[in-house]
């Protein structure tokens, strides 16, 4: 452990003035993990003039601890970047060790392990090594256009990406080096390409005129699209606008370009897009593939580390995701920053990790043949990966397992759970799946969630706790969808408070199966900070057979992806198996494979209560029961549905009434009610059900109503206006126009 006052040295030797914001936050959280109090991060921080009075203590409220905290090493890896000396038992000498911590989740057992074979490293590596020379593709004397400047963009980003660059926002330090700004960061990928492709031989006219000395910039992971946030400090986009972490940057320019390129070549580094600066290095754009900030900084240490043991010379302050590398196809003092290739090396992070795993070893590799060149005399661009070893789908399975871990290394350091955002029901970063019949209301339901979760209402009776809320619409068109919340909003009561932290995702006529949608989804809302997000319904994008346990485990599986790469939890409706529900418990009532009420975190079922006042104006009756993983469980809830919301019973009337379907129910049926009407309704709620997945059959409701064949054609005979039958099959006549209807 380190002590105190060694993490208050290194503390001294970094000045906060020259920090970013993240940098700042990061020192703060791994103080707090060593025990020292929050006046030893503000009195550090009022050396900055961006100090404001209390935000240190707020922000020092909001750590809450993590399973893999950012820890002290975070304070002496940054000291020792700024020069400081880590003095313990004696001096660190060249060949002793040093675990790197990042300011991602990531646990202390993966940071050792990441460069458990690696030296400390200064500002370059080690001396440089020697690899076999090959040939550098090099651009054509006339090069011109905005071509390479299109494929660049269209090989690291989609369409929709958020791009940031750099042109004319720069400024001269005093050793005359030309520095970026803020520049540009609020136009698509797709939006640049297209206005390349309408001035493809002046880029000036759709980036902005540049400084020719200081050449262009660009960020190679997308952005957000927003501007720095002054109040908290922000000069520049900082690593919180980065929406996705799928590569990082190697630049080495203690060798030729050429030896920089043998390099990359010879490692096989998983290159995406390689540019010559315009100087005297090359920026490898390289895939590390991350889910998420923590894996990011997790492959971007490993990566260094194995190229510092390999001998390549590279720039380690060239580790964060928001970066600034060069853009091509512009000039920069007479020579031209220009697309040297693409998609080098493996075609992944994945594949790269088990061709340096299998093969590479821990000595620099050496030249083999100097007069070697794989590559042809007249190729220019490398457009495919070079071959490598290969690997079995079981083993790039498992590489991207987490690691085993020793349950010792949480003792006296067990972490927090999530927060609940439904209390006593579901936790943040975990699945709820409610089921019902139809004409429970299911979706209204989820709306009055979205609702009670924004504005940290109660709902059925549980706290929610206020957080923001997607709700992703399948089923009703857009306009239905925003009068339902404000009809709820009003039949509620609320005042619409915070309704700025709700949105929803309009989807209906455009739902993809689940496994092709989650990664839009996750792009989506990655930097959205969602508490909560709703899918309504779930069989709009339902992936293979409902029925099959192995397809609805690799169906539910998506939704831990969501939770797990956002951290928000996710709540999703489904409908109720066929036939009578009230004699099974309900985490068997939900239609399907038995995986689905199995695998969420918590289930909340929803069942029709027999109320003997109910009428067709008035209120229907339900109860709702439960089945919870990680709360104790609770009585059953008794509520009503009275369009557009659902409200408790607080009278208590309905505790004594039986479920619909029931033995008791049907004893209650022996009163003067009126059978006709209740066979109707009985008809038309299992003729709904069944119309959802296509035809419907005699025999289908037959089944679905817990009846005979000849039962359901008695029924549909006594219903001849509204349902007829041509060959088993079931046809609801549509209703007729009441006179002067329209």
């Amino acid at each position: 452990m380190i002590k105190a006052e060694t993490i208050m040295d290194a503390l001294n030797h970094i000045d906060v003035a020259a920090c970013s914001y993240d940098e700042w936050r990061q020192v703060g959280m791994a103080l707090k993990e060593a025990g020292l109090g929050c006046d030893t991060w503000d009195n550090w921080s009022r050396n900055d003039s961006r100090y404001h009075f209390g935000e240190c203590q707020k922000k020092w409220e909001s750590f809450r601890g993590s399973s893999n905290p950012v820890t002290a090493a975070t304070v002496i890896q940054m000291a020792q970047e700024r020069g400081w000396k880590y003095l313990d038992n004696g001096a660190m000498d060249w060949d002793d060790k040093i675990t790197v911590d990042m300011p991602a989740q990531a646990s202390d057992s993966d940071r050792n392990q990441t460069l458990a074979n690696v030296s400390v490293l200064p500002e370059r590596s080690r001396k440089p090594a020697v690899f076999p020379a090959v040939k550098m593709p090099v651009p054509p004397e006339d090069l011109q256009g905005s071509g390479e400047t299109i494929r660049y963009l269209q090989t690291l980003f989609d369409p929709s990406d958020h791009v940031s660059y750099v042109t004319s926002d720069v400024w001269k330090d005093m050793d005359g080096s030309w520095k970026p700004k803020v520049g540009c960061y609020d136009r698509t990928a797709g939006e640049l390409v297209s206005q390349l492709e309408k001035y493809p031989d002046d880029p000036g006219a759709v980036f902005g005129d540049w400084q020719e000395e200081a050449g262009a910039w660009i960020r190679f992971n997308p952005v957000d699209g927003l501007p720095p946030d002054k109040e908290a400090g922000e000069k520049g986009l900082s690593d919180r606008h980065i929406t996705r972490f799928d590569y990082a940057l190697v630049e080495c320019d203690t060798v030729s370009v050429e030896e920089q390129y043998a390099a990359y070549t010879a490692l096989e580094l998983p290159i995406a897009c390689l540019v010559h600066s315009g100087g005297k290095s090359l920026h490898a754009i390289v895939r590390v593939d991350a889910a998420d900030e923590a894996q990011y900084y997790d492959r971007v240490n490993r990566l260094y580390a194995i190229l510092a043991e390999q001998g390549v010379g590279i720039d380690i302050q060239n580790k964060n995701p928001s970066r600034l590398s060069r853009l091509p196809g512009v000039m920069r003092n007479g020579r031209r920053q220009y697309l040297v290739a693409t998609n080098m090396g493996k075609k992944s992070w994945a594949e790269w990790e088990a061709f340096v795993s299998n093969g590479l070893g821990a000595e620099p590799v050496m030249v083999l043949d100097p007069d070697v060149s794989p590559i042809p005399e007249n190729q220019t661009v490398m457009e495919e990966p070079i071959s490598g070893d290969a690997i079995s789908s079981e083993e790039e399975d498992d590489l991207d397992l987490p690691p085993i871990e020793c349950l010792a290394d949480y003792k006296g350091r067990i972490p927090e759970l999530p927060e609940a955002l439904i209390e006593g029901i579901l936790r943040r970063s975990h699945k709820l799946l409610i089921s019902g019949p139809s004409k429970a209301g299911k979706s209204y339901l989820l709306h009055e969630l979205a609702i009670a979760v924004a504005e940290g209402k109660d709902w059925l009776g549980f706290r929610c706790r206020k957080s923001r809320v997607l709700y992703m619409n399948l089923e009703i068109d857009k306009i239905s969808c925003v009068h339902r919340f404000f009809k709820i909003y009003e039949a509620l009561n609320y005042e619409t408070e915070h309704i700025w932290d709700i949105d929803f995702w309009n989807l209906r006529g455009r739902a993809i199966p689940l496994d092709a949608l989650v990664p839009i989804i996750i792009k989506r809302i990655r930097a959205k900070n969602y508490g909560l997000v709703i899918i309504d319904p779930i069989y709009k994008v339902l992936t293979g057979d409902e029925n099959s346990a192995s397809d609805m485990s690799y169906f539910c599986n998506q939704f831990d992806k969501i939770c797990n790469t956002v951290g928000c939890a996710v709540v999703y409706a489904h409908h109720h198996s066929k036939g009578s529900q009230s004699n099974k418990k309900a985490i068997d009532r939900s239609s399907g494979s038995g995986v689905f009420a199995r695998d969420p975190d918590a289930v909340l079922d929803i069942i029709k209560l027999a109320y003997p006042g109910e009428t067709d104006q008035g209120p229907s009756a339900w109860r709702l029961e439960g089945s919870l993983r990680e709360f104790a469980g609770f009585k059953p809830v008794n509520f009503f549905f009275d369009y557009p919301v659902h409200f408790l019973d607080t009278t208590g009337k309905l505790d004594q009434c039986p479920t619909e379907g029931s033995y008791g129910a049907n004893l209650q049926k022996s009163s003067k009610r009126s059978y006709p009407k209740e066979r109707r309704e009985r008809l038309d709620e299992a003729y709904e059900v069944l119309a959802e997945s296509g035809m419907v059959r005699v025999s289908d409701l037959a089944e679905f109503m817990g009846v005979s064949e000849k039962t359901v054609r008695k029924y549909i005979n006594e219903n001849k206006q509204n349902y007829k039958v041509n060959q088993s099959v079931v046809i609801r006549k549509p209703d007729k126009q009441s006179p002067g209807g329209k």
